[in-house]
């Protein structure tokens, strides 16, 4: 006779599913065309132009979540996209025509390349 799961089996795997997803801690040091970069208001879902800013200065203390950089400025919290943003401690690939080993976290989402289409001689 097969036995059913024991009710605490499925308590405890639905109380992990349940736990919420932690933000990590990441530092911006720069942001990928400022001058044309839009964020959003987490407030209320709205675009605006990262330069209408008022106090923001970089090195800037953030959270990664769900493939976004959050930010908070003046008591206002906002979100850029991953790919806008260069973490600290983190390095851009800049080698236009030569092969460079690449090492991705398991959870990123996107990736900038620079220097795709260049001609190599």
């Amino acid at each position: 006779m097969k036995r059913p799961f024991p009710p605490i089996a499925i308590g405890s795997v639905l109380l992990l599913a349940s736990l919420p997803t932690f933000a990590e801690q990441v530092i911006i040091n720069s942001i990928i065309g400022r001058q044309y970069a839009e964020v959003r208001k987490v407030e209320n879902d709205s675009w605006v132009p990262l330069s209408t800013i008022e106090g923001l200065h970089l090195p800037l203390p953030a959270t990664s979540e769900n493939g976004e950089i959050r930010f908070t400025v003046a008591g206002t919290d906002y979100a850029i996209a991953r790919s806008t943003v260069e973490l600290q401690d983190e390095v851009l690939l800049e080698r236009g025509c030569q092969r460079v080993a690449t090492a991705m976290r398991t959870d990123s989402r996107s990736a900038a390349i620079r220097g795709a289409g260049e001609l190599c001689n």
